[in-house]
């Protein structure tokens, strides 16, 4: 099952990004009418069946709260895909070449955001299949390093949580085009669905019983974070350059 999830979810991402790839010219693209192929819709489906299995194998706390957190990320993405896919609809804004290209690249970064998504809810597979069975126990040094990384990564969410805040109001008092100002709230409102994420890693780093593997993986998980944050980044830089003119 989890094999086939992977499958579907790399079509879907294809498919997805093929407006942004051939251009702007011509309909909406196969995306648009291939809705059951979003590849956030896919993550829902992954983040209720591991939500299932966490219940039903009485997971530990924190790797639950990270799991529902992620839900909420979906959420959030999914009304920044409905705007999108609004605008790339829209003729008027499509005549826009530069804004058409930069529409085209913040979808791209969202596929972008849901395939590190999807990587990130396979570490958190791992953790919770693996939670019980202790190795060698982590060393202070390396809960110490992989802390550090967690508040640089959470430094980088704060500024970019700033950041979006200021471009909502913006786009409120210019009155912005509704399909950008609802990308870019949303976009601040899956942000911020992270922070639960930051204080359950933050609960686990500081357990008494966290081995090796688990701080690896936590390692791991917190690289797809960051990745997750470069691609917020992206988003944001191209919500820049449409919301001046909308």
């Amino acid at each position: 099952m989890k094999r086939l999830l992977g499958v579907i979810l790399v079509m879907s991402m294809v498919i997805c990004s093929a407006p942004s790839l051939a251009g702007t010219s011509g309909p909406a693209g196969a995306a648009d009418a291939l809705p059951m192929l979003s590849s956030v819709d896919l993550l829902v489906i992954e983040i209720e069946e591991l939500d299932g299995w966490m219940a039903s194998h009485r997971t530990r706390s924190e790797l639950r709260e990270m799991n529902r957190a992620m839900m909420g990320v979906c959420e959030e993405l999914r009304h920044v895909e409905n705007a999108t896919r609004a605008l790339s609809g829209d003729p008027q804004f499509r005549e826009d070449k530069a804004r058409a290209e930069e529409l085209g690249r913040l979808r791209a970064s969202v596929v972008g955001l849901a395939g590190e998504l999807s990587g990130w809810q396979a570490v958190l597979r791992i953790l919770a299949e693996t939670q019980g069975s202790q190795s060698t126990p982590a060393s202070d040094q390396d809960r110490q390093k992989c802390q550090g990384a967690r508040a640089d990564i959470s430094k980088r969410m704060a500024a970019l949580d700033a950041r979006l805040g200021e471009m909502c109001e913006a786009m409120s008092r210019n009155q912005a085009r509704n399909e950008l100002c609802t990308s870019a709230s949303s976009l601040n409102a899956a942000l911020r669905q992270l922070g639960p994420v930051i204080r359950a890693m933050d609960s686990l780093n500081g357990d008494p019983a966290l081995d090796r593997n688990c701080l690896s993986q936590i390692n791991q998980a917190q690289d797809r974070l960051s990745a997750m944050i470069r691609q917020f980044e992206n988003c944001y830089d191209c919500l820049a350059v449409m919301a001046p003119r909308s």
